[in-house]
């Protein structure tokens, strides 16, 4: 079975970068796509920098870090990527949107982080703050966040897991009617016990704990005697989440769709 991780070995940290920068790069035709690897180093830098410096804007900041990094021989598209993951590191360091600050649109980044933490998910890394919360959010395009927020505003929750729990609960008990046994256990919060009309046995946990990490989980038995068995764990920090789950939903024949399954 694949770890929470494999998905984020495929997956690209930056993904966001096209809902929260601007237009500086396509202007220059550049493709500015920074290794996320090289920002600790610029970030210590930036750091050692505005202890040291006390630049009072970004602008004085990268006239010090352009000349302690020799810059000046780079080519511009490595001026360009040291300048994001720098600009990147001064709002995490100092929340600022001053005149220098360019690269990054500090009010949509701040606006991305804002919807991000808002969604509630079960994700440790969304619960912290500076450089692991941004970094997580690097993986969330505006795409996402959307469709996380539409399943909230259609089942009138409070929260992602909640308008999860609302929309599986509708879609179990109304597609599931003529199933042999449809269990919804009210006291133990996402947890569904089903069998399908082939005999075959599907449990779904929405809180399933795994080494401490809460995901989702879907285990299916199947065939005459039950001899096949799947099961998978979904990682809520995952943006695909929910296209995955619908997936495995389909899998095992619960067929979800509008109005009891908000998502397509």
């Amino acid at each position: 079975m694949p770890s929470y991780h494999d998905w984020k070995d495929l997956a690209d940290e930056w993904a966001a970068l096209g809902d929260v920068a601007t237009d500086e790069f396509r202007d220059r035709d550049l493709e500015i796509r920074p290794a996320w690897e090289d920002f600790a180093a610029i970030d210590r830098q930036v750091r050692d920098l505005t202890e040291s410096e006390q630049p009072a804007s970004f602008h004085d900041l990268w006239l010090l870090l352009t000349k302690h990094l020799e810059l000046g021989d780079k080519d511009d598209r490595s001026r360009w990527e040291t300048r994001c993951l720098a600009e990147l590191s001064w709002f995490l360091l100092q929340g600022s949107d001053d005149a220098g600050f360019r690269v990054w649109d500090a009010d949509k980044l701040r606006e991305h982080l804002r919807r991000l933490k808002a969604l509630d998910l079960p994700v440790r890394e969304h619960e912290t703050e500076g450089i692991a919360f941004v970094r997580e959010a690097m993986y969330w395009p505006g795409e996402s966040l959307a469709a996380w927020e539409r399943l909230i505003e259609v089942t009138g929750s409070e929260s992602s897991m909640e308008a999860l729990n609302a929309a599986l609960t509708s879609l179990a008990r109304s597609r599931c009617s003529d199933w042999p046994e449809a269990s919804i256990d009210d006291k133990l919060f996402g947890y569904y016990s089903l069998t399908s009309p082939d005999g075959g046995g599907i449990l779904i946990d929405l809180a399933h704990d795994w080494n401490a990490r809460t995901m989702c989980q879907i285990g299916w038995e199947y065939g005459p005697d039950w001899s096949g068995y799947e099961s998978w764990l979904l990682d809520y920090a995952d943006p695909d989440l929910l296209a995955a789950f619908t997936e495995r939903l389909r899998d095992v024949g619960l067929d979800p769709r509008p109005p009891e399954w908000p998502l397509e």
